[in-house]
């Protein structure tokens, strides 16, 4: 029923809902997160999966392509499918989380972001049983 990110942006609207967060504070928050996400390419090359040079070429042909750089990685064949699904579980890993971001931000404190995630846990339970 949720996606990761679906889930994650429901949260958002839940915060704004709430009063917690304004809209631009939730898209900031989205952005924040993504750019604090590390690529692919550069887990790639920190786990030794793929070399510098490999990057650079998946990096140069992905400008002329509509694949993202895991997949094209593959089709070049210097990936197999298990390390990209390994390199996106550690990507996940290493994305902050919302609630992170909106502390880091000193947009609300621990124990109000702690009460309403487990409200909005319980109301995403309630939907899913």
């Amino acid at each position: 029923m949720f996606g990761a990110a679906s889930l994650c942006e429901s949260y958002l609207q839940f915060l704004v809902d709430h009063s917690v967060l304004n809209e631009m504070a939730a898209l900031d928050i989205l952005d924040q997160q993504k750019n604090d996400t590390p690529p692919i390419g550069r887990l790639a090359l920190e786990t030794r999966v793929l070399s510098m040079k490999q990057v650079f070429k998946v990096l140069g042909d992905q400008t002329d392509s509509n694949l993202r750089f895991g997949e094209l990685a593959i089709s070049l064949g210097y990936m197999t499918e298990e390390q990209l699904v390994m390199l996106l579980d550690l990507q996940r890993t290493k994305r902050p989380g919302v609630n992170e971001i909106i502390l880091k931000l000193g947009l609300a404190d621990k124990e109000t972001l702690d009460r309403l995630r487990q409200e909005f846990l319980d109301n995403v339970d309630a939907l899913v049983n």
